[in-house]
């Protein structure tokens, strides 16, 4: 595990930013440690969102807050389309990602935190 800081001047007032690289899934850190959390773009590569949901909520202290954005297919996706699944597959490919869920998929994950309060 590697272990960050960084820091951000800006109107003279800065702030220490703590980044760890760690498995979203299992991470070694303590619970509710955290002020915040944001994924861009990275939790869609979980094979366990759930977990990794899960996770992320533990290490956050108390009535903080997580956000998020990902890759996902919405419901106007249809598989019967050609360039529907050209899309996709272009985006599973360019980033990396084995299968795209649909947002239904993330938000009933997300759910089963009901303290993220979605």
């Amino acid at each position: 595990m590697m272990n960050q800081s960084t820091f951000h001047y800006n109107s003279c007032l800065s702030m220490k930013n703590t980044q760890e690289n760690d498995d979203a899934a299992c991470m070694q850190i303590d619970n509710a440690i955290y002020d915040g959390a944001y994924a861009i773009e990275a939790t869609c590569h979980a094979p366990d969102i759930r977990g990794c949901f899960h996770e992320i909520y533990r290490v956050l202290k108390p009535g903080t807050f997580f956000a998020c954005y990902e890759w996902c297919l919405t419901n106007k996706y249809d598989e019967t389309k050609e360039d529907h699944r050209r899309i996709k597959q272009d985006i599973q490919l360019g980033n990396g990602i084995p299968e795209l869920r649909t947002c239904e998929e993330v938000v009933r994950a997300l759910k089963v935190m009901p303290e993220f309060g979605i």
